[in-house]
């Protein structure tokens, strides 16, 4: 009998490769799928081929986070600043980390929700 192969789960698209720029963010909301459904989250368009992504709601009162350039996020409620790359806390009163979720980029230029971390 042949091997069984399982085709992996298709995510809806996040953005288009083309409207992230390397280096900058782009806000959208988590689909059905992920633990952090109808969650804002930012994405962070590390190099051509690598992608981050983060949930925009802070650890410490559920505050929303924002870009403020680079790699740092910040709440607009008490301050906290994240890093995007991988949600650690740069600055409190916030003492833990954004949830992560894994994206890729794919050849038909979109980047992909895969995973919750």
């Amino acid at each position: 009998m042949p091997p069984t192969t399982i085709p992996a789960k298709t995510w809806p698209a996040i953005a288009k490769v083309s409207d992230v720029p390397v280096g900058s963010t782009f806000v959208f909301t988590f689909g059905d799928s992920s633990s952090m459904a109808g969650q804002q989250g930012i994405l962070y368009r590390a190099s051509a081929t690598k992608v981050d992504a983060v949930s925009a709601v802070c650890t410490h009162a559920g505050g929303p986070c924002v870009p403020v350039g680079g790699t740092l996020l910040q709440c607009q409620w008490h301050g906290s600043q994240f890093n995007v790359t991988n949600g650690s806390v740069e600055r409190g009163p916030a003492t833990y980390p954004l949830a992560t979720a894994r994206c890729e980029i794919r050849s038909d230029g979109y980047v992909y929700w895969v995973a919750d971390v």
